[in-house]
Order: structure tokens, then C-alpha cells, then sequence
């Protein structure tokens, strides 16, 4: 634990920030440790007048793209599984999301935009849906999607926001508060 530990403050002194967006999955109280040491290695930065400009963040961000680079997800998306994402039952269809959420997490959560645009279009109809689920099944999914995508998800909110906005007037309280 403390050789971990030392070893991602010393990922952390060269990264900054961007790394704690990777560290989603540790346990709190562990995480809560870890910020301690964090915050030791900003004070010994700050107090070496060490301030992170522009261009280090730049190169923070390329380090960590280099370190963890982002998958094409649009390789493990068949075109049966649109089409069945599109066309089948709710069940299949939330198997279908299921497994897609499974490949944003087999990718640690850095995808490429690249090749969602029809995935997109599908999840937007599947927002109008009557069955309530599974619109909340979607919602989860484009929560996923956003933080995979980060910045790139600007592409695909200017279709998705409106259909996403009209199901804050539904009936359903959980749809409402999955919607929020």
C-alpha cells in the first residue's frame, strides 16, 4: 500500500491534477490518504514557486494520453448490436448497453469520439421510448459516455440535450431524478 502509494505521488508531482480522474475506483478511505499526500506535494510545489502554467498542463494532459491512451470503441460495436439496440425488445436492448458500458470500462473510461455518430442517433430515439427503463438504462449510459469521452462529448450533447430536457417533465419520479 505505501509503495503504491509513493508511487502515485510521484506520477501525481509530474501529472497534477488529471490524474485523480483515474483513480475513480479507490476505496475512500484509502483515496482519502492518498489526497494527504497529495496536498504534501503541492505545498513543496507552491512553495518552490512551481505554479502550473498553460503549457504544463498541456503536457500533463499528452503525458497521460501517452500513458493511457483512448480506445475506439466503435471496433467492438457491431452493426447487429445497433441494429438490435435499435430494433429489439427491452431486454436485448439492455443487454446491449450493458456490454457497451462493459467496453467503456474495459477501456478504463478513455474513449476516442470517433465512429458514435449512429450509436448516438439510436440513443437519442431510444430517449423518446415509452418504456421508461429503458430510457433509464440510456441516461446511465450517456453519464458513462461523458466521462469516457470528457471534452468530446460536446460533439454528440447538442442531440442528445433535448431529448434528455423533456424527460425532466415525465411522470416517473426515478426517471425525473436519473434525468437530473
Amino acid at each position: 500500500r505505501n509503495s503504491g502509494t509513493t508511487l502515485l505521488c510521484t506520477l501525481y508531482k509530474y501529472i497534477g491534477e488529471p490524474l485523480k480522474s483515474l483513480l475513480k475506483d479507490v476505496k475512500e478511505a484509502t483515496m482519502k490518504n492518498i489526497e494527504k499526500e497529495f496536498e504534501k506535494i503541492k505545498q513543496v510545489a507552491s512553495e518552490q514557486g512551481n505554479n502550473n502554467t498553460n503549457n504544463n498542463q498541456k503536457e500533463n494532459n499528452e503525458l497521460i494520453d501517452s500513458l493511457f491512451p483512448k480506445v475506439d470503441l466503435s471496433k467492438k460495436i457491431t452493426s447487429k448490436m445497433l441494429k438490435d439496440l435499435s430494433e429489439g425488445k427491452w431486454q436485448l436492448k439492455k443487454e446491449i448497453i450493458e456490454q457497451i458500458e462493459s467496453f467503456i470500462t474495459e477501456a478504463n473510461n478513455r474513449i476516442l469520439s470517433n465512429g458514435l455518430n449512429e450509436l448516438m442517433t439510436i440513443l437519442k430515439r431510444i430517449l423518446k421510448d415509452s418504456n421508461k427503463n429503458i430510457v433509464r438504462f440510456v441516461l446511465q449510459l450517456i453519464i458513462h459516455f461523458t466521462d469516457a469521452l470528457g471534452v468530446s462529448m460536446k460533439i454528440y450533447v447538442k442531440n442528445l440535450l433535448q431529448p434528455i430536457i423533456k424527460n425532466l417533465s415525465d411522470k416517473m419520479d426515478l426517471l425525473r431524478k436519473d434525468t437530473v
